[in-house]
């Protein structure tokens, strides 16, 4: 047995031990995935029944007429020891997050992954390298693996598709995707992602983003449900001058689900990040949008923008029933929906404060954060929540407007008393339309509350 084999057997044996997904794990507990045994797959990797010239897995090329040098592409086989090593030399670990269970049943399934790299050319500072990158079925079970890697000051607008061709694969795909991201000091990269799944289809990707100082990351997703669908993207800003904007198009047909998560790590000073979706839901489908900001201590000058947005098709907009007595969960689901104001018939608007967070003690001089709600919504919109915070030396805090602004703004000034200087902002909304309510609800910790 070589470092391969023995790398996919100790992950398969640790979700053996630990398990899958917790029912009530805090960011999947409003859509829970479907079970490990349906992404792990049979051990014989068989392979799709598509054509041979179909096109399976990753293809790369530049967009017309538009440069593309510096590029360094290798597609390698995580079954090879060798190229397994090459394939995921410089990656964090499954770890043991929230998501690391699929992050696990990747290393597990993994069988093939590509490599790119865009490199510095001296006198091109200023130009932008413009790619096209698609992938295509290549098993009914697999997780494919992408790492993008942009030097120092490389400017990339990258045009990645994930749409079922005519003549690839016919039946459903369980598919748990990974996507690594490293951003050079000064790098930018505006990433324009389609996820268009089939209808039976199951489908997880996971975009983990690392931004050196001064780099920038914009992705614009256009995502459509499916029987599963899962959109999460982790963004760590690791460097001074950081900044990332997400922003996304969520489209859910009758009886399809879609997950949409943002998880944001405000490390260093002077970063930002912005978060933006929108929703549109018809008939029976479920939809969740959730974003979570952590701003590190030290972070001054960190600022965070959230603005989540849903529109139902279908259906009236009524608030979800009671909080079933003695489930900690929904009474923390509960108290947030006090701050749901109602508006016009068919429309209903999630107010969502923002909450310190206990922990680390503020550095001599530092006194605390700025936290506060966007206030303003525009007409139209079925479910929505905006949270803006900023944190800056010897700051205070600003009351959200609505429902419960006194009690958040009671509620922080406490926190910071007692030495608090680490921030989280979140939000999420949840909406079923047709047959079932509509029904804005906070995710369990995303510091609702």
């Amino acid at each position: 047995m070589d470092n391969a084999q023995a790398d996919m057997l100790a992950a398969r044996e640790h979700l053996r031990q630990h398990g899958w997904i917790a029912r009530r794990s805090e960011a999947f507990h409003h859509l829970p995935p479907p079970p490990a045994a349906q992404w792990l797959g049979p051990d014989s990797g068989a392979g799709c029944a598509a054509p041979p010239l179909a096109g399976a897995g990753w293809t790369l090329l530049p967009l017309d007429g538009m440069s593309a040098g510096g590029v360094d592409a290798r597609w390698l086989d995580a079954q090879d020891a060798h190229q397994r090593a090459q394939l995921l030399a410089g990656l964090p670990g499954p770890g043991a997050g929230e998501a690391a269970s699929f992050a696990w049943a990747h290393r597990a399934l993994c069988r093939r992954g590509l490599r790119v790299r865009v490199a510095a050319r001296p006198g091109h500072t200023d130009d932008v390298v413009c790619l096209a990158l698609r992938h295509q079925p290549h098993a009914p079970v697999e997780a494919p693996l992408l790492v993008l890697e942009l030097d120092p000051g490389v400017r990339v607008l990258l045009l990645e598709t994930h749409e079922r061709a005519a003549d690839g694969c016919r039946h459903a795909i369980t598919q748990n995707l990974h996507a690594h991201v490293h951003l050079g000091s000064g790098a930018r990269l505006e990433h324009l992602r389609i996820a268009l799944p089939g209808a039976a289809d199951q489908v997880a990707h996971h975009v983990h983003a690392r931004l050196a100082g001064g780099a920038h990351y914009a992705q614009a997703l256009v995502a459509g449900a499916a029987a599963y669908h899962l959109q999460r993207s982790t963004v760590e800003l690791e460097g001074a001058g950081a900044s990332a904007h997400n922003a996304a198009l969520l489209l859910a047909a009758d009886g399809a689900q879609l997950d949409h998560q943002v998880a944001s790590r405000l490390q260093a000073r002077h970063t930002r990040s912005q978060v933006e979706s929108l929703a549109l839901a018809q008939g029976a489908a479920r939809v969740v949008s959730n974003a979570h900001t952590r701003i590190a201590p030290g972070a001054d000058e960190a600022s965070v923008r959230q603005r989540l947005s849903g529109v139902p098709l279908g259906g009236p907009a009524t608030p979800d029933p009671a909080p079933a007595p003695g489930n900690p969960a929904r009474q923390r689901a509960g108290r947030a929906r006090r701050h749901l104001g109602r508006a016009a018939p068919g429309r209903a608007v999630l107010r969502q404060p923002a909450r310190a967070e206990r922990g680390a003690r503020p550095r001599p001089g530092h006194r605390g954060h700025d936290a506060r709600t966007a206030g303003a919504r525009p007409a139209g919109l079925a479910a929505a929540g905006a949270v803006a915070g900023q944190r800056r030396a010897g700051g205070s805090h600003a009351a959200p407007a609505g429902a419960g602004a006194g009690r958040c703004a009671m509620r922080a000034k406490k926190l910071i008393a007692q030495g608090d200087c680490r921030t989280r902002a979140g939000g999420a909304f949840r909406f079923q339309t047709g047959a079932h309510p509509l029904a804005p609800s906070p995710a369990c910790g995303s510091g609702l509350g």
